[in-house]
């Protein structure tokens, strides 16, 4: 994990900063399965996040698995948790961070093949996430000042990140939803059209997650409800 010097005006919740990757049983040329047997692909969200957990709704038929990690932050003011965070916090595209999420979407699937008619079965959608969060070990003779301020930023930073992990989760759901779906009389194309489909959705998800740190300035506006 790398870190670089943080300033009082440093964004303590990252952006949304998608990546992407795939792996399958057979090779991808340019996003298509050269043998859409079975797919497995994988896609990357980067958020940040501020809570020992992070309030999600689950999804009928997605498997969400999160892991939790921590970095120690001592001090007793606020100043001291500024420096700790900037010595020890996260970096996401080159900004330092007080924390950060990474939550894959997989999806995969492999096909139910009938004498005139193709349709996905064995279908999966999961996210993994995993989520460094600070935790201030000092629990005594601390400012108020300091106490009053991480008990805020938290507060409202947990609710943003959860939101972040939701569109993951969402879009999940929807790529399985669509995969129930879906029937060709071919297979092969019926797996291009499937990957093809899921692949539009993320790129969707992506402007969602753009949109909430617009409206949120990466966390420190409380959402409207």
């Amino acid at each position: 994990m790398h870190r670089r010097p943080m300033n009082d005006s440093t964004p303590l919740c990252s952006s949304i900063a998608p990546a992407s990757s795939h792996t399958s049983q057979w090779r991808a040329v340019g996003g298509v399965l050269v043998r859409a047997h079975r797919s497995l692909f994988a896609v990357l969200f980067v958020a940040c996040a501020h809570s020992s957990a992070v309030g999600y709704r689950r999804a009928p038929g997605v498997v969400v698995t999160d892991h939790i990690e921590y970095y120690d932050v001592h001090g007793t003011t606020l100043r001291d948790l500024r420096e700790q965070i900037d010595l020890h916090g996260p970096v996401s595209r080159d900004t330092a961070r007080m924390a950060i999420t990474q939550a894959e979407v997989h999806w995969s699937f492999q096909y139910d093949r009938q004498p005139t008619l193709c349709r996905l079965s064995n279908i999966a959608a999961t996210v993994d996430a995993t989520i460094v969060l600070p935790k201030w070990v000092d629990s005594s003779d601390v400012d108020p000042a300091a106490v009053y301020w991480w008990r805020n930023t938290t507060d409202e930073l947990r609710s943003h990140e959860g939101a972040h992990l939701q569109i993951a989760i969402d879009a999940a759901s929807e790529i399985r939803n669509n995969f129930l779906r879906m029937t060709s009389s071919d297979c092969g194309q019926l797996g291009r059209d499937a990957n093809a489909r899921a692949s539009a959705i993320v790129v969707q998800s992506y402007e969602r997650q753009r949109d909430l740190d617009r409206r949120t300035r990466n966390g420190t506006l409380r959402q409207p409800s």
